[in-house]
């Protein structure tokens, strides 16, 4: 069986968590008062993993223990929490609260240029003993590319219009492309950039959180009773990938570090999109959300012993945003 997508409210029992995403991260220059000269080079890039526990079912912010790969991370009284001195690649963040199941999820951060900032969510929407959340039927597998592409033409007009409302034009539904071998459709957006020499630049740029899916909270073929097979279908995803159902555009506000001689003269948004099949009851459905984000800028060199740059790590000087992120 498979049901038909579109975004509705969901009922009390099940209310899903709204994230709260609103991290601050320190400019790494102050730009008064005090004079300082930048870097003759980007900074290494950063990586960050940020994140919000809630209730699965009430969507009441959970004061959890969170641990990224062992360690413990402060979580605030909003079940927000962030660690921003992490290292390329896999890294296991978990979340214990009393009367919860334990929930722990594998995170990746993807290799990023020197002077950037890679930040991945691993939000936790932790259920109780009286949950109704199913497991999976099967393992999940990534979608076909039929499937992928369904929730890339449901979802491009929430990510067109998040990069229109940034000030960044021309992004279009052909621009995710798509591989079949891991389900995930990357978008690569380009932007123009008019930094000075010698300074940071700051932009606000889309990130998105919690998730789509095409299956819908009122379908229901089995249930009569108010708890839906649709809402039953959706908690129980949600539980499984720790977000709120619903594909939401915000903002990170990012800066490129500055570098001596150097203007930041464009910058490239990269954001990868999974797409995954779940079964849950006998009841298949697709979902698409946020795997990793980052940001890279070019830099332009103005000293007569460095002609140009790249923002790929191999160029004079490899770049991407760098001081800060929220």
């Amino acid at each position: 069986m498979k049901m038909k997508s579109r975004f509705l409210g969901f009922s009390a029992k099940l209310a899903f968590a709204v994230l709260a995403v609103g991290t601050m991260f320190t400019s790494c220059y102050e730009k008064e008062e005090i004079d300082v000269t930048p870097g003759t080079k980007p900074e290494p890039a950063k990586y960050v993993i940020v994140g919000n526990v809630t209730a699965l079912n009430t969507g009441e912010a959970l004061v959890a223990t969170v641990t990224i790969d062992g360690t413990a991370v402060t979580v605030n009284e909003n079940g927000y929490f962030e660690k921003n001195d992490l290292t390329a690649g896999s890294h296991v963040v978990k979340a214990v609260m009393n009367n919860y199941f334990d929930a722990v999820k594998t995170v990746y951060l993807p290799e990023t240029a020197a002077g950037g900032v890679c930040v991945v969510s691993a939000d936790f929407a932790l259920a109780d003993a009286s949950s109704k959340v199913v497991e999976p039927d099967q393992q999940v597998v990534p979608a076909t590319e039929e499937q992928a592409k369904e929730m890339i033409a449901k979802n491009a007009e929430t990510i067109i219009d998040a990069f229109k409302s940034a000030g960044i034009e021309g992004v279009s539904e052909e621009d995710l492309v798509f591989d079949p071998e891991t389900g995930k459709a990357t978008l690569k957006v380009p932007a123009d950039a008019s930094a000075a020499v010698g300074e940071a630049l700051t932009v606000k740029l889309p990130y998105f959180t919690g998730f789509s899916s095409s299956v819908a909270p009122e379908d229901d073929n089995i249930f009569t009773k108010a708890v839906t097979e649709g809402q039953i279908w959706l908690a129980s995803a949600s539980n499984v990938l720790g977000r709120e159902y619903g594909l939401n555009a915000g903002t990170k506000e990012v800066t490129f570090s500055a570098v001596a001689g150097k203007s930041i003269a464009a910058y490239n948004v990269t954001i990868v999109f999974k797409n995954e099949v779940y079964v849950f009851n006998g009841a298949e459905g697709t979902v698409m959300y946020q795997e990793s984000w980052k940001a890279e800028p070019t830099y332009e060199s103005h000293d007569s012993h460095d002609s140009h740059d790249s923002h790929d790590g191999h160029g004079g000087n490899p770049g991407a945003g760098g001081g800060s992120a929220k």
